[in-house]
């Protein structure tokens, strides 16, 4: 799903990286789902 990991990076650098552990994880998990 690289929409999904589009969507995660662009989410994870609109946060500043504040939650950089819980975005890692999150594509992580979608990775592997796929």
């Amino acid at each position: 799903m690289e929409a999904s990991r589009a969507a995660s990076n662009i989410g994870f650098w609109s946060l500043g990286g504040s939650r950089s552990t819980v975005n890692l994880v999150t594509v992580v998990m979608g990775s592997q789902s796929a």
